[in-house]
Order: structure tokens, then sequence, then C-alpha cells
């Protein structure tokens, strides 16, 4: 007999995993053709089953294997431990952002970085398992993929990945993304199954699934499923780990924190684990911490014994411990700092140093033709990581020296070594456009620029993007450059010319520069009515300021009349609707996003929103950059509440309400009522792992926009949202 009110036990599928499907009793076949999630465990055991067949068995030490069995099945998950744990509790996306998810069948130890968390219903993830978690170079890897209903009637679907070598760069701009196999079908609808190779250079994967034409794409709710390679079988590599911490630039700071802690735990000796992991903790606000502070003097001392007497330390280690030591102890980063200059003055970070140096100089004493001088020896000692960062910063002075000479010499080496060709000559160019005496040579560059818009794609496809943000990615792009073409021909003198660019830039999107830029050219071309509509704009734009509102008011009143001037206003604000909400997504929220007051009452999110345009603001005081924007935050809460919208503040705080948190909110005058995400279920709904991110509920509830990390972007989508509703009503009476 078989029993289950809802699901089997994993124990029976496991026992049905090896077998034949024919195997499988009706009843639990018959469960099996209509849920999805059974169906997807059962693909998970049976890869895991086929995946281990030629791994040797480990056999845990002592007690372990007791120990690993009872924590899978409580469903356990923890973050190793490292010396350098805070004494404050840890932030919850600090706390549980990565770690370690640990697959034990039979005797079998396969360590896994990552776990996968599940959406709530309606998302778009679907699941997928890597077996083996962690291969060999040149090991072959087999995916399973449960795929959700989005993606679940392909016959075919792609497997993308994003490949990182144990030399690639921060953040994620210039990463190769590639194309990795055919996802076939395999045991089911919904069910899909390939197998690859990683490239032998190659140390750690982001991947992702898309349909044939990438309109659909499952990035795991924008966390991606990942592959770390390993050296010895047991543990991933110390480049995995670098260039997963590398990965999470730019994307989600908490979980590159734990991977850091990762890497000290288990490569205590290495200097780059522990610089990057200082790092890590002074981004996420952590660097001051008493305890922090101590754990990494310790791991300075002890590696500083080991080279400090050698008279063979290599320029790496060289350069790494001064860097290391500049943040942690002063008089040893000036020992350190002395033998880089002296015996490795052509290392990554003696490179940046010198380059400092040069710019603090040129700062003080406006010597730039020595400043110029200098960067041209320091040039030639560049290195490959650093090239494109001393190109970057160098390419300002010598704009600002107004030789074009000077400027097309430094331009060619920032042209050889930039990720992004198209993005730099763009930058180049509205540089140059802010001199008179170089517009000229601004829109020489435009002029090259502009074919190879229509030409190109510009710029790949990221590979959490679709092909509908990727085409929108461009347009915003190509509108930037027409911007810039229009705007540098009309300061020219070709007003004709320079308005064709800036009508053109303006046909889509939303852009105050743009409109600025139009109204100037049109009041020069004679055309009032087109310039006034455009101030008209400027008017509506959130981020415009009331002294500057109420002068265009008063200025175009007096201009066009009352009527005329209400007609344009409705007008803009019709627009600016029109063209922020073009690129709204409608998502629903799972009723069970609830927060907790400072007084311990529960709410439901849906509750909170009560029928009007929300924000929500997921906020943490032990964040620098959410600290930073705490003045927008409260400006926003405020004229939300003119307007009869409202600011949801979620803190990220496990301590809870307390009087050093209300004084800060106080200090800073947000008018927001704090709540906290105790349980994590706004964040889970939301799918926010970090802070500060806002967020735009319409007035039903549903998530509009979002995530943002500026509180007056958020402001503008919600004034968008309420605009739109107004006019609807107005429609309807």
């Amino acid at each position: 007999m078989m029993f289950f009110i809802r699901h089997p036990s994993c124990i029976r599928l496991s026992e049905l995993a090896g077998a034949a499907p024919s195997r499988a009793h009706p009843r639990l076949a018959s469960h099996l053709a209509k849920c999805a999630d059974c169906r997807a465990r059962l693909q998970t055991m049976r890869a895991v089953q086929e995946g281990l067949r030629d791994w040797p068995a480990l056999a845990p030490p002592g007690t372990l294997h007791d120990r690993i069995l009872a924590s899978r099945a409580s469903g356990t998950r923890v973050i190793l431990p490292s010396a350098a744990a805070p004494t404050r509790p840890a932030s919850r996306w600090i706390a549980a952002a990565t770690a370690a998810a640990i697959i034990v069948v039979g005797a079998v130890l396969s360590a896994v970085l990552s776990s996968t968390q599940l959406a709530d219903a309606g998302a778009t993830s679907g699941r997928m398992t890597i077996v083996p978690a962690m291969p060999r170079a040149g090991q072959r890897v087999r995916v399973t993929y449960s795929a959700p209903v989005t993606l679940a009637r392909s016959d075919t679907l792609v497997l993308r990945a994003r490949l990182r070598t144990a030399h690639s760069p921060a953040y994620q701009d210039g990463i190769p993304v590639r194309t990795m196999a055919t996802l076939r079908h395999a045991h089911g609808v919904g069910e899909y199954s390939a197998t690859f190779t990683l490239p032998d250079s190659v140390v750690f994967a982001a991947v992702a699934v898309e349909n044939g034409s990438a309109a659909v794409v499952d990035d795991n709710a924008k966390r991606t499923w990942e592959i770390l390679t390993t050296v010895d079988g047991r543990r991933p590599s110390f480049e995995s780990l670098e260039q997963r911490a590398n990965d999470m630039m730019g994307r989600n700071f908490a979980e590159g924190l734990a991977t850091t802690r990762r890497m000290v735990a288990l490569y205590p000796d290495s200097i780059r684990g522990w610089s990057y992991l200082l790092a890590f903790q002074s981004w996420m606000g952590e660097g001051d911490v008493d305890s922090i502070r101590a754990a990494h003097r310790a791991a300075l001392v002890r590696l500083d014994r080991r080279w400090h007497d050698s008279m063979s330390v290599p320029n790496e280690v060289i350069g790494r411990l001064y860097w290391y030591a500049r943040q942690v102890d002063p008089k040893v980063a000036a020992y350190w700092q002395r033998r880089m200059l002296r015996e490795a003055p052509t290392n990554s970070f003696a490179v940046q140093k010198r380059l400092a140096d040069v710019l603090v100089d040129v700062h003080k004493n406006h010597d730039t033709a020595t400043a110029l001088v200098r960067l041209d020896t320091l040039w030639r000692d560049r290195t490959a990581d650093r090239a494109p960062q001393v190109a970057s910063y160098v390419l300002p002075l010598v704009v600002a020296t107004g030789n074009s000479e000077l400027i097309d010499r430094w331009w060619r080496r920032v042209d050889s070594v930039s990720r992004d060709r198209v993005g730099a000559e763009l930058s180049l160019a509205e540089q140059l456009s802010r001199k008179p005496s170089l517009i000229g040579d601004a829109v020489a560059h435009l002029r090259r620029l502009a074919p190879r818009l229509d030409a190109s794609p510009v710029v790949d496809r990221y590979l959490t993007e679709t092909s509908e943000e990727h085409a929108s990615r461009i347009a915003a792009r190509r509108r930037r450059v027409l911007a810039s073409f229009g705007q540098s021909l009309v300061a020219t003198g070709d007003a004709r010319a320079g308005l064709d660019k800036l009508r053109r830039a303006d046909s889509t999107g939303w852009d105050l520069g743009v409109a600025r830029s139009i109204a100037s050219a049109e009041f020069i071309a004679g055309d009032s009515t087109r310039a006034w509509e455009m101030n008209a704009r400027i008017v509506t734009d959130p981020s415009t300021t009331d002294t500057l509102r109420d002068s265009l008011d008063a200025a175009a009143r007096s201009a066009v009349g009352d009527a005329r001037w209400r007609t344009m206003r409705e007008d803009a604000g019709r627009l600016f609707s029109q063209r922020l909400l073009a690129t709204s997504q409608v998502r629903t929220i799972a009723k069970s996003a609830r927060l907790r007051d400072e007084h311990s009452s529960v709410r439901s999110l849906h509750e909170l929103v009560n029928g009007r345009v929300t924000v929500v603001a997921m906020w943490s005081r032990y964040c620098g950059w959410a600290l930073d924007d705490l003045d927008d935050l409260a400006d926003v809460a405020q004229r939300l509440e003119k307007v009869g919208g409202r600011l949801v503040l979620v803190i990220d705080d496990e301590i809870g309400p307390s009087a050093e948190l209300t004084k800060l909110l106080a200090d800073h005058k947000v008018i927001a009522r704090p709540y906290f995400d105790v349980d994590g279920s706004v964040s889970k709904a939301l799918n926010s792992w970090g802070t500060p991110h806002y967020y735009v509920l319409d007035d039903g509830g549903r998530l509009r926009f979002g995530p943002d990390e500026t509180a007056s972007s958020a402001f503008a989508q919600a004034e968008a949202l309420r605009l739109a509703n107004r006019s609807a009503r107005v429609t309807e009476q």
C-alpha cells in the first residue's frame, strides 16, 4: 500500500530514481504526471546518480558522515565561518546570500557553493541540476532542467553561460557570454537535459536558459545558476571563488561578501583572499567593526612575518601585501610600498599607485605638462589589467588641455584597450562637446559613430537579458549618440541638422537633457510653439526643481496663455507616463508577503498598499550606499504623501526597532514608518537581495518597476503610474 496525502516522500522517489518508469506504482505515476515539483525532484535524483557513477567514494572522517546525513535530512544550509565574522547579527542579505549546500548520496560528498531558492507560484524560474557541481578542467558536465510554464512548451532550449577565466576582471561588462548547449526533452513535458565541456581556461560560469528567440530568459530569478571548478575534487578552487566574487560586483555584493568569507576559510594563507574579504566588508559597511579590524590585523601579522625578511618575494605577493596592508596597518603598508616601487615598479598595484600619485600631484600643483610626461612613462609600464584604468583616467586630463594632437594620441590608446569601444568613443565625444574649442572634434567622432549604430548590434547581449531588453538597451545607446550629435551640431551653428538628430533621439524614451536641447534649438530656429512643448516636459518631469518649474510656468503663461499652456502640460504628462510605462512589466506579488512594524504588529504588503501607488524601499543602516541615499529617500517619502502615494520603508535589521535607528531616521526627516522583513517574505516576493533597492507597486499591489537603485528614479516611475491613473479616470468620466 502507498499512502501520501500531498506528495510522495523523498525515500519513495529515491527508490524509483534508478528504476524504469514502467515500475512506478499506478498512483505514483498518476501523481508524477500532474506534479512538476515531484518530477523535478525525481529528475534531480536521477541526474545525481548518473553523474556520480564514476566518482570515487570519499569516506568522511569520524562522525562527519552521520552529521552530514542528519543535516541533509533537516534541510540545513550553512555558511562556513571565518575568523572575520562580525559581532553584530549579520545582515539577512549577507547571512543567507550564498554558502555551501551539501548533497550526500551514500558515502559520496559533493560540495555545492550556492543553493537555489524556489520562486513563488507564477514565477518564471525553473529548476536546474548540474553534475558534477564542481567539474575539473576538461570534465564533461551534465545539466538537467525542469522548465517553468513560460518555457516548457519549447521543443529545445538554449543554455548560455558567462565564462570567466582566472584573469577575468570584476563586474560583468566585457565578460564573454557563450551558448554552451542545446537542451532537449528528457523524461517528460518540461524536462530537458544536455551535456557539454567547459573550456579548460574557465574557472567559473554563470548559467541561464532561454528559448530560441531569447524572448524568455530564465536566470534563476536574477541569481543565475553557477559552475565552480575544482582542482582536488573536494573543494572549489581559489580562482573559481575569486571569479565568483568578481562576478557579484555590481550584481549582489552580499553574495560577494559570503564568497570572500568562503575564500579565507578554505585558503587562509592567501593574501588575495584576505584582501578581497576586507574590500567586500568595507563596501557592505562592516569595515570599521572592531572584531573585523582585529581579525585582519592578525592575518596581516601572519602574512607579513612569512615574507618580511625574504629577499626574493614574487612581484604579485609584494603588490598584494602592499594593497592589503594599506587598508589595515599604515606602517606595514609603508614598508611594502617602498619594496614594491623599488623591486616591482611595473606590478599591477605599483602601476595603480603611480597613477594615483600623478593624479594627486596634478590636482595640487596644476602642472599638467609634467604629469603627462610621467603618464607617458606609466603607459609604457602598464599591465594588461591596468591599461584601461590608466587610459580612462588620463583622457579627461588631456581633453582639458585642448590639444587635439595629444587627445588623438591618448584616444588611440583608450581605443586599443577598451572593452566597449562604442561607449568609450561616445564618452570622449561628450567630453569634447563640453569644450567650445573642441566641438568640431566632437562632431567628427559622433559622425564616425552614427553609422556603426545602424550597422551592428552595438553591444553584446547580457546573459540575463531578453532579446527585447537587448533591443531596448541598444535603442537607449542610439538615443544617447543622436542626442550628443544633435547638441554638438547646434553648438556649431548648424541648428537644422542638429534638430534633426535631436528629434530622432526624442522619438522614443524620455530624456530631460534632450528636451532642454530641443527647446533651446527650437527657439533659435524660430519655432516657439515646439520650444514651449519641450518646456512643458521639463515642468512635468519630477526631477525638475520647484524654482525652475515656477519660473517656466510664469514665462509660459505669458507667452502662450493659460489655456494653451495647460493643454501642453497635460500632453506632456500623458507622454511622460506613456514612455515610462512602456518599460514597465506587470508582475504579481505573493499574498504571503508580510511585514512587522515597530510594535510587532504584522501587516501584509497588499494591506499596506491599500489602493495607492507605492514605492517599497529595501534599506539597511549597515549599507553605505543606502545611507548615502537617505536624504533622497526622505524627500521622496514626503513628495509621495503630497500626491496621494506612499513609501513603505523595509529595514534589513534582525535586531528590529531600536533607539539608534529611530534617531537616524528622525535626523534625516524620514516620515515613512519603518517595517521589518524578519521572515524574509517580502524580500522573496520582490526577489530583492541587496540594499538600497526600490520597487514601485501600482494601486492594485502589482509590481511594475524595480529593482532601481535610487529613490528619485523610483519616484519618477511612481509619478508615471499616478498620472496614467488620473488620465484614465478623467477619460472614464
